[in-house]
């Protein structure tokens, strides 16, 4: 994982979210409160493999999505991103 600059009244947590202390601080920071918006920018590392790589990248835009379920106060918006792969 890289770490980022800090930018100013941007809370920043380094970590996997797929991992439980990852969720955990960030469900720390929000104390219950919902959000407006979510974007997520995730990505896992990939393989190389097309297939398993789709797969992981699912996964990752369905954890964003069952976190928005949980966290939204009203829907607004959800923003994820999928790359697309094609052989040479």
């Amino acid at each position: 994982m890289l770490e980022m600059e800090p930018i100013a009244d941007v809370h920043f947590i380094l970590g996997d979210f797929r991992e439980e202390y990852s969720m955990g601080e960030l469900e720390k920071l929000l104390a219950g409160r919902k959000v407006d918006l979510v974007l997520s920018d995730m990505a896992p590392n990939l393989s190389g493999i097309a297939t398993a790589d789709a797969a992981r990248i699912e996964h990752i835009i369905d954890l964003a999505l069952e976190f928005t379920e949980k966290t939204y106060e009203t829907i607004w918006g959800f923003a994820g991103e999928m790359l697309q792969w094609h052989r040479l």
